[in-house]
């Protein structure tokens, strides 16, 4: 959905003086639009059912802290390219000075986490911690050899900020109890089985995205005329958002969720549907990206008042 923010070398700016204020700061839309829109609505329903504002803010900033660290240590270790001496010597201070952001920011991710897991005995928690970072590693090497924004990296990357979500809702309703024993959903299983579905139906909406980019790029570059052009583009963006609809339709009825889930989908579902006969050229990815942030949070929204109902 877009690179990161800090700007390449430029070739007018000399070693020393390029910009580096500031940490790097992921530059996806799509991304940001998630992390917050999965925070707010695990930090909404736990205090819904009466968890802690303070440790939903604390693993809100982990979460964010984490996100952050991706994007330095994308920064901070990829191949400098640039054959110009100044070019490469600017880049390698750019570097070192995202690797040194990388440290202050795993620096404060051990500290809220040993904070959070000290101040709740969730200990499951430094299992979430080490699988993160596992996932981390992985990207900075898809990163390094140009393959993170193939199809099942940006399908992992966002299942992965979707959990964002339920370790929240999980984490700041801790403190009422042990979370295998507390009520969450009218089906059995409780508070574990409701934030496991959350999971499974905030993956579900936010890989959709990456169907609608993809379709919209090979629009761009194939420029179908006809009708049934763009529907065999548009063919695995039509069939998924039909199948997470699908989906919704079976949470809001045998689960129970209310048709809020389903009715706040309605939007996105028709804006793929829409997408596939109609062809804008050229392609905007900010307005997709803007788009796409409106439409998150309306989907919160619905999941909310499908479980907190």
């Amino acid at each position: 959905m877009g690179d990161g923010v800090m700007a390449e070398a430029d070739p007018r700016v000399g070693p020393g003086r390029e910009r580096r204020a500031g940490p790097p700061l992921p530059g996806e839309h799509g991304a940001w639009a998630t992390l917050v829109a999965c925070l707010a609505l695990g930090g909404a329903l736990a205090l819904q059912s009466g968890g802690s504002l303070l440790l939903a803010l604390g693993a809100g900033l982990a979460a964010i802290d984490l996100f952050m660290l991706r994007e330095a240590l994308y920064q901070g270790f990829r191949p400098i390219r640039a054959r110009n001496p100044r070019q490469r010597a600017a880049a390698a201070a750019a570097a070192a000075h995202a690797r040194r952001w990388a440290g202050g920011e795993l620096l404060l991710l051990v500290v809220l986490g040993l904070a959070l897991i000290l101040a709740t005995g969730q200990w499951w928690l430094a299992g979430v911690g080490v699988a993160a970072l596992g996932f981390l590693a992985l990207f900075v090497a898809l990163r390094h050899s140009r393959k993170e924004h193939t199809f099942g990296a940006e399908v992992v990357g966002f299942t992965g900020v979707a959990a964002a979500c339920p370790v929240t809702y999980l984490l700041a309703a801790s403190v009422q109890g042990d979370l295998a024993q507390l009520p969450g959903a009218p089906w059995p299983g409780g508070l574990l089985v409701e934030a496991a579905l959350l999971w499974v139906l905030l993956a579900a909406y936010f890989v959709g995205p990456v169907f609608y980019v993809r379709m919209k790029v090979a629009q761009q570059r194939e420029r179908p005329q006809g009708l049934g052009e763009r529907l065999r583009l548009g063919l695995g963006t039509g069939s998924y958002a039909l199948l997470v609809a699908a989906l919704l339709a079976w949470a809001g009825g045998p689960l129970g969720l209310g048709p809020w889930p389903l009715l706040a989908y309605l939007p996105a579902l028709a804006k793929n549907l829409v997408g596939i006969v109609r062809v804008r050229l050229p392609l905007n990815l900010i307005r997709i990206g803007l788009t796409e942030v409106g439409l998150a949070f309306l989907y919160a929204v619905g999941l909310y008042l499908g479980l907190a109902a």
